[in-house]
């Protein structure tokens, strides 16, 4: 919970399921909900069915503005070489859309490769949109282009770069919004680490003034130029392992 509230995520359903014989408060449970910062969300004290869930996600996303119109962003989260095909990478377009035949780029290796053939639910594809878990089989792309953390991406009009879509960031100074129930105090030296799009980058804090961190990280961080997701900071050896989320994050 603590988790979502830290990404942002305003919309969604908790559903009491105790096991067999138990029993769960659910005044305790909305209580920690609205301190996780999870208000808008639905409380089930008995799990809906499955038609009834369904239909309330549909009606959800039919609410949501579309990212097709934004740049386009995949998180790779898997990938593998084919036998007679080629690279394959498989992760959600969190934003904008891709065409088969269309070239790509592979950040951080900025290798480039072409659009062979589209996946979308075992369907072959033209196009996928935000939204949809796709697999992109690519020609002429590098075998190790691919990797964790990996984003594909549209070169830029000169086809250079990606600039128009990512902000590369060697350091960063963050304002840090403290996640729910997160009391430790941070100092100069502390190593964390940053995720956003299935990166998780090392970083270690070279100077705080109040709520606001500068950040040197071992490796480049990548932040989408507009909208995409909150960058959530974790300290892996801390009990409470979110530290809470940026609300502004700029490049040094």
């Amino acid at each position: 919970m603590v988790a979502f509230g830290s990404a942002g995520i305003e919309h969604g359903h908790l559903i009491i399921a105790p096991e067999e014989g138990g029993w769960v408060d659910p005044a305790q449970v909305r209580v920690i909900q609205e301190q996780a910062g999870l208000g808008g969300w639905t409380l089930h004290e008995q799990p809906p069915s499955e038609h009834e869930l369904r239909d309330s996600l549909f009606e959800l996303l039919d609410t949501l503005p579309s990212a097709v119109d934004e740049p386009l962003v995949i998180p790779v989260d898997q990938h593998f070489n084919v036998k007679g095909v080629g690279m394959v990478a498989i992760g959600y377009v969190q934003s904008g859309r891709v065409d088969k035949h269309q070239d790509l780029l592979a950040i951080p290796t900025s290798d480039k490769g072409v659009v062979r053939s589209l996946q979308v639910m075992d369907d072959d594809v033209d196009t996928a949109f935000a939204g949809d878990r796709v697999g992109v089989a690519f020609r002429n792309l590098r075998e190790g282009a691919l990797g964790g953390g990996t984003l594909l991406v549209s070169p830029d009009t000169d086809g250079a770069g990606c600039a128009d879509t990512l902000i590369r960031h060697e350091a960063s100074r963050i304002t840090l919004h403290n996640a729910p129930f997160q009391n430790r105090s941070l100092e100069v030296g502390d190593i964390l680490h940053g995720s956003v799009d299935l990166q998780f980058v090392v970083g270690r804090i070279e100077a705080i003034a109040d709520n606001i961190l500068d950040v040197r990280w071992d490796h480049p961080l990548w932040i989408r130029r507009e909208g995409g997701a909150t960058l959530i900071l974790v300290q892996l050896d801390s009990p409470m392992r979110i530290l809470g989320n940026a609300t502004e994050c700029n490049p040094l």
